[in-house]
């Protein structure tokens, strides 16, 4: 099989990965989060065993696996540490994008603290609102670059196909459509969960017999499935 379709597939995952971050990034705050802790975890485990033992393509592909269900469990335990941590990555690269040039060096580095601090807890104290401007914001951009990657891929090998796509995006490029496109999908994805999420919590709620079943309460991701099975 030819890899080119391993890749198609890849960037179609990624595709859909980021519209739905874009539609259900606050009402599926912890399942993505897991996600994205697999997409990393992969990627690291693929980088690490690369290094190791670059020829060995089953090595690869376990230190892979070992990678992503590492961090995807630990992404899936502490997700709200890590948006404290994003939300504090944010506020200090904030302020130290803003204010190098005005700021002495201790000084500056003192602001990033406080800055990242108040940003983070920010963040979780206000997680409804900002993580649904957050996520609409990456969900845009994210599917924005996969379908000019997908688009300007030749699905069928000619020329012309390439051509063909190539021309769609040079144009878009060509009139600085960019920003707007991806500004139309954040304000539709903002607006879409701000509208559906009006009395939720960022909860996974699932139905069992007829019940809401609040996942987030759950110890492991196995616990949903013992419960069920026990009934």
């Amino acid at each position: 099989m030819d890899p080119i379709y391993f890749i198609y597939a890849y960037l179609g995952v990624l595709l859909c990965t980021g519209l739905v971050t874009l539609a259900f990034g606050y009402k599926l705050l912890r399942p993505l989060m897991t996600l994205y802790g697999v997409f990393l975890g992969g990627a690291i485990g693929y980088a690490i065993s690369s290094a190791m033992a670059s020829e060995r393509w089953v090595l690869l592909i376990v230190g892979a696996v070992l990678g992503a269900l590492a961090l995807g469990f630990l992404f899936f335990y502490l997700y709200k540490v890590f948006l404290f941590l994003y939300g504090a990555s944010f506020g200090a690269g904030l302020i130290t994008h803003l204010l190098t040039e005005h700021l002495a060096g201790p000084v500056l580095i003192l602001a990033s603290l406080v800055a990242a601090v108040v940003s983070g807890l920010l963040l979780l104290k206000f997680l409804r609102p900002l993580t649904i401007v957050i996520s609409s914001m990456s969900g845009a951009l994210l599917s924005w670059m996969m379908l000019m990657i997908l688009s300007t891929f030749p699905f069928e090998k000619t020329e012309s196909a390439f051509e063909r796509s190539s021309n769609i995006w040079t144009l878009i490029l060509a009139h600085n459509l960019t920003p707007w496109m991806i500004l139309g999908l954040f304000t539709v994805g903002a607006l879409f969960q701000f509208m559906t999420t009006r009395s939720e919590g960022p909860s996974r709620h699932k139905f069992s017999r007829g019940k809401k079943v609040n996942t987030a309460e759950y110890s492991s991701p196995y616990a949903f499935l013992h419960e069920k099975g026990s009934k």
